[in-house]
């Protein structure tokens, strides 16, 4: 939940939910606790797990850059002529990428971009 925490939020209720759950967040909240309704933890997970079902991978700036670039069709020669560093480097971000999301196939990398947002699907 460090997503909400980092915003200061203590509490999340969805706005459909009834009027008894809100009252129990308020108590909740009231008394120094946090509160999160099961919708909305769903959705507060959803943004903190990452594609391979792994919760809290954090991606390095240069991995998203990588991630990015391969996953729009971007061979390794090209990605690295445009990130300044060797194809050899590429091929390891993409090595590495692969083992930090327990993923298999070169595709997996690209369906994982798709989903997590790095880029936008075809």
């Amino acid at each position: 939940m460090r997503v909400a925490v980092s915003l200061g939020v203590h509490g999340f209720v969805m706005k459909r939910s009834d009027i008894s759950e809100l009252r129990t967040a308020i108590r909740s909240v009231l008394s120094g606790e946090k509160y999160y309704c099961p919708g909305s933890t769903r959705l507060l997970v959803d943004k903190m797990v990452d594609e391979g079902g792994t919760v809290g991978v954090n991606l390095t700036s240069r991995e998203r850059e990588v991630l990015r670039g391969y996953a729009r069709g971007q061979n390794p020669k090209v990605l690295a002529d445009q990130l300044g560093v060797s194809m050899k480097t590429v091929q390891n971000h993409l090595t590495l990428l692969k083992e930090k999301l327990s993923l298999q196939e070169p595709a997996e990398l690209v369906h994982y971009a798709i989903k997590h947002g790095y880029i936008e699907s075809p």
